[in-house]
């Protein structure tokens, strides 16, 4: 029973701390100096109009051709 009750434990843990995408931020200085506390990547997105940023991602993840482009530099 205190096997199963840890591994639970364990895989809840788990589940808490995985990354769940990218965190938007509107506001590129303090996005800056949020990447820069915690030694983290920055990317910026430009796009012109309100939906600009919809070429890049969908449903608040980075669409395909993005993320291999972001991975390999």
């Amino acid at each position: 029973m205190c096997t199963s009750m840890f591994v639970v434990a364990i895989t809840a843990s788990l589940l808490v701390t995985m990354p769940q995408g990218p965190k938007w931020q509107t506001d590129y200085y303090a996005a800056r100096e949020r990447v820069t506390e915690g030694s983290k990547p920055l990317a910026a997105f430009v796009g012109s109009g309100k939906t600009g940023w919809h070429h890049v991602s969908q449903d608040g993840k980075l669409n395909e051709q993005v993320s291999k482009l972001l991975a390999s530099d």
